[in-house]
């Protein structure tokens, strides 16, 4: 007698169980699964593209390119170095994420922020991330060596061609005084 059966016989009477199992075959699992991993796959892709959206704007300010900002691991390496967190904490926090708390109070105070703004980057990163990325607050740390926007390289480039324009000038009446 099988306990699971739709419809049992004991003696002369029938029973129809309440526990009665349909029957589903392998195709039809297989089916499930594959469109259930699609589904995670695509939420997967959104929350990066998400992600990479809400913390441009943070790498924009701290003088990284945005791209910078979705590389794994990389981002967080970014991160610290704008908050102005030695790099052997990084490493820590890769095997425990905890410190990682650190070190958004480190960023949140290079942004003009209080710590308890730190603690929100911390637990709801998806909501304050964007705000410090995209509202009015201004990085006040040391910009990012990496990037250098053409009105710098201008800058640097007529700096440095006055330099030897106005050495030789003095050079000139230095000569003249002697004379």
């Amino acid at each position: 007698m099988d306990i699971l059966a739709a419809t049992y016989t004991y003696r002369t009477t029938t029973y129809t169980s309440p526990y009665a199992t349909s029957s589903v075959d392998a195709t039809q699992l297989g089916a499930f699964f594959a469109g259930f991993a699609i589904f995670f796959i695509t939420m997967i892709i959104i929350g990066l593209l998400v992600n990479m959206a809400l913390t441009w704007g943070v790498y924009k300010k701290g003088g990284y390119k945005g791209w910078e900002g979705i590389v794994p691991f990389y981002n967080n390496y970014c991160l610290y170095k704008m908050a102005g967190v030695s790099v052997g904490l990084f490493v820590v926090s890769i095997f425990i994420p905890v410190v990682n708390i650190y070190m958004y109070f480190e960023l949140a105070k290079k942004f003009g922020k209080d710590p308890i703004y730190g603690l929100g980057l911390f637990f709801l990163g998806i909501i304050f991330m964007p705000i410090l990325g995209y509202g009015s607050a201004e990085y006040q740390g040391e910009v990012a060596e990496n990037t250098t926007s053409t009105t710098d390289a201008a800058t640097t480039t007529a700096t440095t061609e006055a330099k030897p324009a106005a050495e030789t000038s003095t050079k000139k009446s230095d000569a003249e005084e002697t004379k």
